[in-house]
């Protein structure tokens, strides 16, 4: 009996290591299929638990601030405006527009989708190719700070090696001339099942598996 209850006990702690191991689904936020007029305040977002919020910023040299306005256009995505005259896009003329992501836990980008405004992504730009940055709090202090602003892409979606986990993100234009949507991001999260009670669990039980065998070799 008493060998039967610790291999129960390692079946059990084997799977909550595996469970613990594993990263929960992916869920994708469209940006496309609503509208929103301008806000100061955040569009907020709500999708397989996760909340998000949107929020309007630009790019002041080393972190992105919170400013401006944050609309939403269906068929289009997210623009970004620094004054209810301002163009309706996330654009690098003048400040560099940032859309900033604000989520309700920890999580990690996996992708970003752009829908491009007025010409295609791939086209140049006085001589050079559209060009968009990558935010994030590294730091812990409330402020996005440029990771990368070099990214360039003709899919309309890319992925940065730099993206991390966390809870607040940004994604902006750095370049003259650079203008798009924001029409979707991917993210995924940590499983909710911690792995050192798991790994405990399990530990304890082959422990106890191979006080049992010695045991019975002993008698």
């Amino acid at each position: 009996m008493m060998f039967k209850k610790y291999l129960m006990i390692a079946v059990m702690g084997a799977g909550m290591l595996v469970s613990s191991l594993a990263s929960a689904a992916t869920t994708t936020f469209n940006f496309t299929t609503d509208s929103f007029a301008p806000s100061s305040v955040g569009i907020n977002f709500l999708s397989d638990g996760i909340g998000l919020t949107v929020l309007s910023g630009f790019y002041n040299g080393s972190d992105g601030i919170q400013a401006g306005f944050a609309g939403q256009t269906i068929g289009s995505g997210i623009y970004v405006r620094q004054s209810i005259s301002d163009e309706p896009y996330i654009d690098g003329s003048g400040l560099n527009d940032v859309a900033i992501l604000q989520f309700d836990q920890n999580v990690r980008i996996e992708s970003i989708g752009l829908r491009e405004f007025n010409h295609t992504f791939a086209e140049q730009i006085n001589g050079r190719p559209e060009t968009f940055a990558y935010f994030a709090d590294v730091d812990g202090d409330g402020k996005v700070e440029l990771q990368d602003q070099t990214l360039k892409d003709t899919s309309l979606t890319f992925v940065t090696g730099l993206m991390r986990e966390g809870n607040l993100f940004g994604i902006g234009a750095m370049l003259e001339g650079t203008d798009f949507y924001l029409a979707s991001v991917t993210v995924s999260t940590i499983s909710a099942v911690p792995l050192p009670p798991a790994f405990l669990v399990f530990a304890s039980a082959l422990g106890g598996l191979g006080w049992f065998s010695r045991r019975r070799r002993m008698s």
